[in-house]
């Protein structure tokens, strides 16, 4: 078949939302729920018998065990547990509308060897899950195969504060926030992309098996073991629907259905995330959700997007109170210059630059420092963790009370340790004051506020130790390497000609560095029509 395509699409979320009728997306008459053609399974937490009619509601404070679990698309299907301790419990929500199947981390349904769901190399398919997760919630989707990355067939799954995907391939993943999501993993047989709410966030190349994975195809799992054997990376979660497809389903057709799963399962932030993107930043700047708005920003700077209309706005965060939503904003804003500084000749700062870009490279050091600790926080997606957050906090405190042990406190601030112990001391009296309890937006603040002090003080720790032993530090500055071919044509990964070198020789208070060079160079290392590639000497 030309183009074909199998998908796999799953509808993931916690009972308590409620449902709505799915509301039909053309004037011809069409049966309810997603398209008929090609539909290899269907999986419908509020029909487990699969007999096509949605099973009395029956809220029950435990729910009811989930032995089995059939297809009602008359593929004849049906997912299974024989183990009454690995069994999910279907659950409904009170008003007895939304039903899910919930996994509790070591529970998971089989559905064999079926071999119309395990797509060998070069073959296309995709996987889609809506969900509803805590940050820190996390596990398996749909999975097909075990062992190491480069043998699982595929794998959709949540982990902390991310959505990740693989076919035969090393882990992909990025950033995610807590509340409902529809994730998806779509493979054209040679190129797989991952995206969160229709928006794409990673892309790589499909792997090719070098033996066909032998497992069996999961629900809230995967195996173990490359043959096949135990189970790997359970979820915790609710899934309410599963839906896998034989053959191509188009963008448009993948759109269709993420609206119809968004309103049956009252999805209300998949909804608004198939609006426009000048819409959703509109709706953040009146609402003034400046961390949503610097997030959004960034994410599309990642895919190399943002437009200098965008940037003008990343450039108004840089003043937000919210470390975090500057520390965002500032990554987007190097994002969009380092990509767009990454052909032969760079853009920036060019010729009476505007006004976003002047404000960027007016950050001052302190800023950046701090945006750098915003980074790690986000590359690690603990940014919206408020237990990874606190975690992170107890542990300088520990390292910063190691440190002073081992070594005499004549050459450590002493207030440094002691205000690392403080903040830790701080944290986990809120941690452990309600443990039970959901943090809520203001608890995450605080965290990520506290979180940030805690490194400031690490760090002036760590430069007064290395103060002891280093008069100055010299630094060398380049142009990132080019991810596309340089000026010859022939070699990528190549640094582009310019940079500097510069001395820092004020380590305890981490000040201003000296340059050397100052710009001597040039923008490009073009000096009267002469490239110079920056080289040095040292003893």
């Amino acid at each position: 078949m030309r183009n074909s395509r199998v998908w796999v699409i799953a509808c993931l979320g916690y009972a308590g939302m409620a449902g709505a009728q799915a509301v039909a997306l053309h004037a011809a008459p069409a049966p309810a729920g997603p398209p008929r053609e090609g539909l290899a399974l269907w999986l419908d937490a509020a029909d487990l018998d699969g007999d096509g009619k949605a099973d009395a509601a029956a809220p029950e404070a435990k729910g009811q065990a989930a032995a089995s679990w059939a297809d009602r698309s008359g593929g004849g299907l049906v997912a299974r547990q024989e183990a009454p301790a690995a069994r999910p419990v279907r659950v409904w929500d009170k008003a007895g509308r939304a039903a899910a199947v919930q996994f509790d981390g070591d529970d998971f349904l089989t559905l064999g060897r079926a071999e119309s769901l395990r797509f060998a190399s070069g073959k296309a398919f995709a996987v889609v899950a809506v969900f509803s997760a805590a940050t820190a919630g996390k596990g398996t989707l749909v999975s097909w195969g075990g062992g190491s990355a480069g043998e699982r067939g595929y794998q959709l799954w949540a982990a902390p504060g991310k959505i990740g995907g693989l076919r035969y391939s090393g882990l992909h993943e990025f950033t995610r926030k807590a509340g409902i999501g529809l994730a998806a993993m779509v493979c054209d047989g040679k190129q797989v992309r991952v995206l969160l709410n229709g928006r794409e966030g990673a892309s790589f190349a499909a792997g090719r098996a070098r033996k066909e994975s032998v497992a069996d195809v999961l629900i809230g799992a995967r195996r173990a073991g490359a043959d096949g054997s135990g189970v790997g990376y359970p979820l915790t979660g609710d899934i309410r629907e599963v839906l896998i497809y034989s053959r191509a389903l188009p963008d448009a057709d993948l759109a269709a259905i993420t609206k119809y799963l968004a309103g049956k399962h009252d999805a209300a932030d998949v909804r608004s995330s198939l609006e426009t993107l000048d819409t959703r930043i509109r709706k953040l700047q009146a609402a003034g959700r400046s961390l949503d708005l610097a997030e959004l920003l960034w994410q599309t700077a990642t895919r190399n997007k943002l437009t200098d209309a965008q940037a003008e706005i990343a450039a108004k965060l840089l003043d937000d109170d919210d470390p975090f939503a500057r520390g965002l904003a500032e990554w987007a804003l190097a994002r969009k210059v380092g990509f767009e500084n990454n052909g032969q000749v760079a853009r920036w700062p060019g010729k009476g630059p505007p006004a976003w870009f002047r404000k960027y490279m007016a950050v001052p050091q302190e800023r950046r420092i701090e945006a750098d600790w915003v980074r790690q926080a986000v590359a690690r997606g603990v940014h919206r963790d408020y237990d990874a957050l606190a975690g992170d906090v107890i542990r300088m405190g520990f390292r910063a009370c190691a440190m002073e042990y081992r070594q005499p406190v004549l050459f450590y601030p002493p207030t440094c340790c002691d205000r690392i112990v403080a903040l830790r001391n701080r944290i986990r009296r809120w941690t452990f004051r309600a443990p039970l309890r959901a943090p809520t937006e203001a608890d995450l603040r605080k965290a990520r506020l506290i979180w940030l002090e805690a490194h400031r003080w690490m760090r002036k720790l760590m430069l007064a130790q290395a103060a002891e032993q280093i008069d100055s530090l010299v630094i060398v500055t380049q142009f990132t390497p080019h991810t596309v071919r340089n000026i010859t044509r022939s070699y990528a990964w190549k640094h582009k000609p310019g940079g500097d070198i510069v001395i820092l020789d004020d380590l305890a208070s981490g000040g201003q560095v000296r340059p050397v060079l100052d710009g001597r160079l040039g923008t490009n290392g073009d000096i009267d029509g002469y490239y110079r590639e920056l080289q040095w000497l040292a003893d």
